[in-house]
């Protein structure tokens, strides 16, 4: 374990690596793909074409998006050739636009329609109508599929959106099938190192993980994690999906070393992509210590765990019951290493940000006060463990209609 330690450390501490990857706005460490056409923001005319295209597609205006689209193909292509997954990306967007600009009539007013029930599914999603959301994309893909075919490019991105919201569903049969087919389509349009092929197979090791092919899921996770980080950048929000994926992965398997050093490059990685630390560095810093309680490095789970109660304690932001979840870990942390009066501390203080937050009468008090009597007895006051367990029985009651 020596060996780990001084990875770590230099992971944690080394920043000329990360400094000269490209910048991206961090998500956490549970995060999947995100769009791929954020190079384009690098250069403002990039960016201008990009949006226009895309405007002028949504609203069913077909042959007035060549020309932006033209320009942006023509860009990418001088400024960095023809075979760089930008231009590719160019390419196939202009090839797309060129086949929707040919139809006719009524097919372009249904592809438009299309284009509307995507926006009306994002809609449904974010509102949680998960049920409606993925009826307009089955129907908006239904559309695609019709007029452009059953492999094309368009898919992509509706299918895995469907196959993310079949998983939250509980239909991991379907989510399976869609994730595959998007996977299937990337690899035949953009080829095997281009980032929508890596995040086609980001999104299928989220699934492997679920359906418990940890092995597949963590072949997957490596490889989108290559791609990722070498053509978008190790603090891309792609890259950093890929290597969330590998740290889960690896944990499933249980290699915690393997899962540790990568979570130490998540950490790494948001350290160096924010001014001030936020939830999202505070939750990796979290996740990290998660695996060195995991591996028996107490002391090592200790210090992040203490890192993130000082991040949270300088955000107002931050929540009571995150709070809370990090002072339970830190009391388990503590009365593992033997210091009981220590962990009694940390047990009632989360136990009252619980209390702040969900009331005087709630299933998660119950965990609480159990932690803390356990506590308690092991400092030997068995007077202050026995009052406590009588609160929780009290408290379970209620919970549970037993009054």
């Amino acid at each position: 374990m020596s060996f780990l330690r001084g990875v770590v450390c230099t992971i944690l501490t080394a920043s000329a690596a990360v400094a000269t990857a490209q910048p991206a706005d961090p998500s956490g460490r549970s995060s999947l793909p995100a769009e791929t056409r954020w190079a384009d923001a690098l250069d403002p005319r990039a960016a201008m074409w990009s949006r226009l295209a895309d405007k002028l597609v949504t609203i069913g205006a077909y042959s007035e998006a060549l020309k932006p689209a033209t320009d942006l193909y023509e860009f990418h292509l001088g400024e960095s050739g023809p075979n760089h997954h930008r231009t590719v990306s160019a390419r196939i967007d202009l090839r797309g636009i060129e086949q929707l600009a040919a139809l006719p009539p009524d097919a372009q007013r249904e592809m438009a329609r299309a284009a509307q029930l995507s926006l009306m599914s994002q809609e449904a999603q974010r509102a949680n109508r998960l049920t409606q959301a993925r009826q307009s994309l089955d129907e908006a893909m239904s559309i695609v599929e019709t007029h452009l075919g059953p492999d094309h490019p368009q898919l992509i991105a509706p299918l895995t959106a469907s196959a993310s919201m079949a998983m939250v569903s509980g239909d991991v049969k379907g989510a399976g099938d869609h994730f595959q087919r998007a996977l299937t389509i990337a690899e035949k349009h953009y080829g095997h190192q281009h980032p929508v092929y890596a995040a086609a197979q980001t999104y299928l090791a989220s699934y492997d993980l679920a359906a418990g092919r940890f092995t597949e899921a963590l072949e997957r996770a490596q490889e989108a994690w290559a791609i990722t980080s070498r053509q978008l950048g190790f603090q891309h929000t792609n890259s950093l999906a890929a290597l969330s994926q590998l740290v889960d992965a690896n944990q499933a398997l249980g290699r915690y070393d393997e899962a540790i050093m990568s979570m130490a490059r998540i950490v790494a990685i948001h350290q160096q992509s924010v001014g001030e630390p936020g939830a999202a560095t505070a939750r990796a810093h979290a996740s990290l210590g998660q695996l060195f309680s995991m591996a028996g490095m107490l002391t090592w789970a200790e210090n992040e765990f203490r890192r993130v109660l000082s991040i949270y304690s300088s955000n107002a932001m931050t929540s009571g019951l995150e709070q809370a979840s990090v002072l339970d870990s830190l009391g388990a942390v503590t009365l593992s290493l033997g210091r009981a009066d220590e962990a009694v501390e940390f047990f009632k203080r989360a136990y009252n940000l619980r209390r702040e937050v969900v009331g005087e009468k709630d299933a998660s008090l119950v965990v609480a006060l159990r932690r803390l009597a356990r506590a308690y007895r092991q400092t030997g006051a068995l007077d202050e463990a026995e009052i406590v367990m009588q609160q929780a029985a009290l408290i379970a009651r209620h919970v549970y209609g037993l009054d």
